[in-house]
């Protein structure tokens, strides 16, 4: 039998210029869960809740909500299965996001569960100017009350952040030994 599929999809995004230690130290005070809206228990397969938070308007909430969604949106570079009452999650590619991440398996979900995922991202507009993005999924499989991302602890929890910037930790080259 198909379980209903929640998915939370939060989106903290930033410009290139609010790339510092102090925009960096407001950005992960922001919350990383929120309360579903109510009357979503028996809506459609897939519901879908995006809440999103840009530098440019003070990170300010914005959310909206489809309770009757067929499938998750490709965007969202995920992709759900079902197998052996579980629901399988997999990570797919997202067009024009550096960095390029390869299809793979993410993690199982037992229903009545939720997992969480992470993953951040740069992107360039066609006018060449840089914005960066922070993802966090909260992915419930079968009916979750309506705090259960707030509430309950995720069964499990994948972070892929990775340096966005360039790390100041790559490996030098070595130098030769002129001695």
């Amino acid at each position: 039998m198909r379980q209903q599929i929640t998915v939370q999809r939060i989106t903290v995004s930033w410009p290139k210029e609010r790339r510092g230690a102090e925009a960096a130290n407001a950005r992960a005070g922001l919350a990383g869960a929120f309360p579903l809206p109510h009357g979503t228990t028996g809506a459609g397969p897939v519901l879908v809740h995006r809440v999103r938070m840009r530098d440019e308007d003070g990170y300010r909430v914005e959310e909206t909500f489809d309770p009757f969604a067929e499938r998750v949106p490709r965007e969202f570079g995920l992709r759900f299965e079902e197998h052996d009452g579980l629901l399988v999650v997999h990570r797919t590619s997202v067009d024009d996001a550096f960095p390029r991440r390869r299809p793979r398996e993410l993690f199982r979900i037992h229903p009545g569960a939720f997992a969480r995922y992470r993953a951040n991202h740069r992107f360039i507009t066609s006018s060449g100017r840089w914005w960066y993005a922070l993802w966090t999924f909260n992915i419930g499989y079968g009916p979750l009350p309506a705090g259960a991302f707030v509430d309950m602890e995720s069964s499990t929890h994948v972070d892929e952040q990775v340096s966005l910037y360039g790390d100041a930790r790559r490996r030098r080259r070595a130098k030769p030994d002129t001695r």
